[in-house]
């Protein structure tokens, strides 16, 4: 598949989640047999917040061994995430990589409140998003402004860009509607 045919796959199963029109094909034993047997070929990564309401394989209507998910408060690239991005596309040859955040994270809205923690390291990832966020005026255009960010991170790698035809690219999942709205500013 091209990165064209991978993001179309991605919206027409993010359509029939809307439609609630699930297949359990996706999750069968026969498949999980498979990729146990023979390994995992995701064609994607997705970089998604920890939320408990956002879960990319039923978002957009994947099953076993079709994407690799990376999940993190907020959705910000630390060492970690950076290092999963790394292997799942040096390794496992993924040709795009989608940085999701979400509407009513609570990881922005901690980091719009100014009233950061004063240790841990829950601290770290709220000061990133502090910092990135901090000129937008709408919890939604702070949500654009941290996926932005996390995108530019990753196309600043030097691992990640030696790779041909990689594609990355920011999208917010409406945690009302359901509905996956992408970026334009990319």
């Amino acid at each position: 598949m091209n990165n064209k045919e991978i993001l179309q796959k991605l919206i027409n199963g993010n359509n029939k989640y809307l439609d609630a029109s699930y297949n359990d094909a996706l999750i069968s034993k026969i498949l999980r047999k498979e990729t146990f047997e023979n390994g995992q070929h995701p064609f994607g990564i997705v970089i998604t917040c920890s939320d408990s309401r956002v879960i990319p394989e039923a978002i957009f209507n994947l099953g076993i061994g079709e994407i690799f998910t990376i999940r993190l408060a907020g959705n910000v690239v630390d060492n970690g995430t950076m290092a999963s991005v790394e292997y799942a596309v040096c390794h496992l040859n993924c040709k795009l990589v989608i940085v999701m955040g979400h509407t009513n994270c609570g990881a922005i809205s901690s980091a719009s409140s100014n009233h950061l923690p004063k240790d841990g390291y829950l601290k770290i990832i709220l000061e990133d998003i502090y910092n990135t966020t901090k000129s937008g005026k709408t919890l939604l255009e702070k949500t654009e402004l941290n996926i932005l960010n996390s995108v530019n991170k990753l196309k600043n790698n030097p691992i990640i860009n030696k790779q041909n035809d990689l594609e990355i690219i920011g999208c917010i999942y409406d945690t009302e509607t359901g509905k996956v709205n992408f970026l334009k500013n990319n």
